[in-house]
């Protein structure tokens, strides 16, 4: 019997090992995923919980560089261009995003109040 606990809990811990690798090679949802999965005490086998439970403080980060790569995509040109200063370290950062301290330059509008601009 004990034998047989035992290979359960083998089997277990190796198959949470590789979903925690899995959530961290593949991050964004992954990760998300394998938050939600942690949570699940009342169902998954310990090994599941205790083991995915480093990804709810280990969010990954990205680099500077795809963060001004992906402000050139999504609004057309990079942070210098938009920004009075934008931090290249995040101050947060979660499973699907992190978060910058960043000064917008003013731009003009098509509004009467002649320009927008703000943090």
């Amino acid at each position: 019997h004990s034998t047989q606990t035992s290979v359960w809990h083998d089997a277990h811990q190796r198959s949470a090992n590789r979903l925690l690798w899995l959530a961290r090679t593949n991050k964004g949802v992954y990760i998300k995923l394998a938050q939600h999965l942690a949570q699940l005490d009342y169902l998954l086998p310990d090994q599941y919980t205790h083991t995915l439970r480093a990804c709810l403080d280990d969010a990954p980060q990205s680099t500077y560089a795809h963060v001004c790569e992906t402000i050139q995509q999504d609004l057309g040109a990079p942070p210098s261009e938009l920004f009075y200063s934008f931090e290249q370290t995040p101050i947060a950062s979660a499973s699907l995003a992190q978060v910058h301290i960043a000064y917008l330059k003013k731009y003009p509008t098509t509004d009467s109040t002649g320009g927008g601009g703000g943090r």
